[in-house]
């Protein structure tokens, strides 16, 4: 396990992964974007001990000696707790509502490219929950929204065949243009059952759009 002081700046974060080759080059991306590595290591274990440097956002990789949903948990367990940030394998099929559930703040791909773990970081940073959208397709299996969602009185709110059209354009990442063309419709439409969608769900942003659809197994 490497540790490195902190310095007045950008955003501390703790890598963890098994592979030296690849912690190198998340810190490397790391520190392009400005912020500040406090430390890598390649085991679990090692990574929760990480957290007495408080680290302000942890990404987890590959970790052989342990479940990645069990780490995740017990990153969140101290308060205040940092952000997690999961990289996933590329050949993982399930989890996803396992990870969201032990409150995990971001998940991508561990094969992402640059450009992908970049706006991962950034958006977890922000205060987003961050949802990779392939990986809605790849972990969670073929998209089919739930018809009925239960609000907090017990009642049924009922997503439209439109508004159930629109959470499956989410979950595939299209943008309101190409949502439009796709449905022939204006953008300014896309965008009223956008908002009809998001006051359903109780969100404000297709990131906790998806992450409530997933967390609710809404995309099962």
């Amino acid at each position: 396990m490497v540790f490195k002081a902190s310095i007045d700046g950008g955003a501390t974060i703790f890598v963890a992964d098994e592979l030296a080759l690849v912690r190198r080059g998340l810190v490397a991306l790391i520190e392009d974007l400005g912020c500040v590595i406090c430390g890598h290591a390649q085991s679990a274990r090692d990574a929760i001990d990480a957290l007495h440097l408080a680290p302000e956002l942890v990404i987890v990789g590959s970790l052989a000696d342990a479940e990645t949903a069990d780490v995740v948990e017990r990153l969140k367990t101290p308060f205040p707790a940092p952000l997690v940030l999961v990289l996933v394998p590329a050949a993982a099929r399930h989890g996803l509502a396992e990870l969201l559930a032990a409150g995990v703040d971001g998940v991508a791909r561990r094969s992402a490219s640059e450009i992908e773990i970049r706006a991962a970081i950034v958006a977890v940073l922000r205060g987003e929950r961050y949802v990779a959208p392939t990986l809605l397709n790849e972990l969670s299996g073929e998209v089919e929204p739930v018809i009925d969602l239960r609000d907090g009185t017990g009642g049924a709110t009922a997503l439209s065949a439109r508004e159930r059209e629109m959470l499956v354009f989410l979950a595939q990442g299209r943008t309101n243009r190409e949502i439009a063309e796709s449905l022939c419709l204006s953008i300014a439409t896309v965008k009223s059952h956008l908002i009809r969608v998001y006051a359903k769900l109780g969100v404000n942003s297709r990131s906790e759009a998806l992450g409530v659809a997933v967390s609710r197994g809404l995309l099962a």
